[in-house]
């Protein structure tokens, strides 16, 4: 899938600092997606394992954490399960029980507007990801960059010196 290949160059194009490239790359990958599902949808023939591939993409939802880092809400529900936790955390309909990972911490934080809890969850992300074995190196936490996007949109303030990144000329910090 071209979407996931634009995936690889705009982690590529992070790690060169070349971070109006980066965001292009994953606006692009958005746009992909969408035509994926769209196509999926108006029930073209598809081989199966297309199929299985576009819908095990849209159950793990990264691909929503792209339309919200790129703000592109229009698409989010068509990029996630129905019940994800970015739905809930976007509706506001999130509880501590759907919490079980830095990711969705970070998410019911922002759902309650809860800075301090964003600031820990976003600090217990970084930690994890930093015991990832070489060979699973993230160059560029995406998820993380949207929901820290997502926490200032919404006037959350909190101290971090996390994330900072520049992408479009649109600082997500």
């Amino acid at each position: 899938m071209f979407a996931l290949i634009l995936k690889s160059v705009a982690e590529d194009e992070f790690v060169q600092g070349k971070h109006k490239k980066c965001y292009e790359c994953i606006l692009k990958a958005v746009e992909e997606f969408t035509i994926a599902i769209e196509l999926l949808n108006e029930g073209k023939n598809t081989k199966q394992v297309t199929r299985t591939n576009i819908e095990n993409k849209i159950k793990g939802g990264y691909f929503g954490y792209f339309a919200l880092l790129t703000s592109n809400y229009d698409v989010i529900f068509e990029f996630t399960g129905p019940e994800s936790s970015i739905d809930q955390m976007l509706s506001g309909k999130m509880s501590s029980r759907d919490v079980h990972d830095s990711v969705n911490e970070m998410e019911w934080a922002i759902s309650l507007q809860d800075s301090e809890k964003f600031e820990n969850a976003l600090a217990k992300r970084i930690k994890e990801i930093r015991k990832f074995d070489l060979d699973y190196y993230i160059c560029a936490d995406f998820i993380s960059m949207a929901l820290v996007k997502e926490a200032k949109k919404r006037g959350m303030r909190f101290y971090s010196e996390y994330i900072k990144v520049d992408l479009n000329g649109v600082s997500i910090m």
